[in-house]
């Protein structure tokens, strides 16, 4: 809260960042087409599960489907990220301005087993209207400079299946199940079912553009019979 800089850079104990991650945060969050419409970056992001009963449970909180999470990126599923991509929450490690901090203490934590990861996105998105990023992950594995996390093999969260990775486990899954629930009923609407909300939204657009269409050729076809 009371760092001289203009942004700050928090980092999990349990993630290495490449040596020029760094620089790649600074040269994005001064890029002039991103502008400052940005609230915090980060090398691996969540999607939550689409908004949807009080009492549903999630299947795995980093199961693709509907009914789970979504990690990015993610190597059990082969998901990379390769363009600067909007998340619900980050996780990791977290980019911003300074300026943007005290919005972390705005509400009650969902939980303090873990969250501030998930606080912070929830509150810029909801009291500024500002969106969370991860940053894309170049490909080459024999060269990880500009990775977020350059040893994810490490990482008790890890992102690999590998045999002897620790991953996590189902109690932390149950505490990410409470802090979802938590932060939709707070009002934090998931991106995905944002992205719905959106589609149904043209759809009933495009209907009732369709709908108005048959009832001017309808019009004018009584109007025509009337002569």
């Amino acid at each position: 809260l009371q760092a001289p800089t203009s942004y700050v850079w928090v980092v999990d104990d349990d993630v290495l960042p490449g040596p020029r991650f760094l620089e790649c945060l600074m040269h994005v969050a001064g890029s002039k087409l991103l502008g400052r419409k940005f609230g915090v970056l980060g090398g691996t992001g969540w999607l939550l599960p689409t908004a949807g009963n009080p009492g549903d449970e999630l299947v795995d909180y980093r199961d693709p489907s509907i009914k789970g999470g979504l990690f990015l990126p993610d190597d059990r599923y082969n998901l990379s990220v390769s363009l600067l991509t909007e998340a619900d929450v980050l996780c990791g490690q977290w980019f911003t301005r300074t300026a943007l901090v005290p919005l972390l203490f705005r509400e009650r934590p969902p939980t303090f087993a873990t969250g501030e990861d998930l606080a912070l996105s929830h509150a810029l998105r909801k009291y500024k209207q500002l969106p969370s990023y991860v940053m894309p992950t170049p490909p080459d594995k024999s060269n990880r400079d500009c990775w977020g996390n350059a040893e994810p093999e490490t990482q008790t969260t890890a992102n690999s299946a590998a045999p002897g990775v620790q991953g996590t486990g189902t109690a932390m899954v149950a505490v990410r199940n409470r802090v979802w629930a938590q932060l939709v009923t707070r009002g934090s609407l998931p991106l995905r079912s944002r992205l719905q909300v959106q589609l149904d939204r043209r759809e009933a657009a495009a209907a009732e553009a369709a709908a108005q269409e048959v009832e001017e050729v309808a019009d004018a076809a009584r109007e025509g019979g009337g002569e």
